[in-house]
């Protein structure tokens, strides 16, 4: 919920000077940061949409399927070098943040495992699969007919043994 009043004040705060000030700049770049396209706050809003409906590392292979797209979509609506360079940069900065997914992964467990963020329900999952995570629910693990809470699996299946000195 916080990172959402977060998401929607940048493309509030342009469209308040939008407003007040109707200078040529405000609308193209509200109209611009709400692609849906990473890193833009349009591909941010979707992301947090998708963790509604799914788990955090799906959403997060879902809202790069969408980036891609749009990216496709401009380049091919748009027949203009600007559009074109400035799409091969979006592009090329999702492909990297793409390759980097596991590290952003294991900052989400990282966070589970110091408990940062409060839970607002509860979730079995049948096996120890992490990537059926969603954000703020807790998670217990159905294993081998035991209920295991999610800090013993994350601890686990990372192979942190003595989690207290790591963290």
């Amino acid at each position: 919920m916080i990172e959402l009043l977060i998401l929607i004040g940048g493309p509030l705060f342009q469209t308040i000077l939008y407003m007040f000030y109707k200078t040529p700049y405000h609308y193209p770049l509200l109209i611009l940061n709400l692609l849906p396209i990473y890193p833009l706050d349009g591909s941010k809003f979707i992301f947090l949409l998708c963790n509604l409906i799914g788990s955090y590392y799906y959403s997060y292979i879902i809202t790069f399927i969408i980036s891609y797209i749009t990216v496709f979509i401009l380049v091919i609506y748009y027949h203009n070098l600007m559009i074109l360079l400035f799409s091969i940069y979006l592009l090329v900065s999702s492909i990297e943040i793409y390759y980097n997914r596991n590290i952003n992964f294991y900052m989400f467990l990282y966070e589970r495992l110091k408990k940062i963020y409060p839970y607002y329900k509860e979730k079995i999952i049948i096996g120890d699969n992490l990537k059926k995570m969603k954000r703020s629910v807790k998670h217990y693990f159905l294993v081998e007919n035991s209920l295991k809470d999610e800090q013993k699996v994350i601890k686990t299946k990372l192979n942190l043994k003595n989690a207290s000195k790591v963290l």
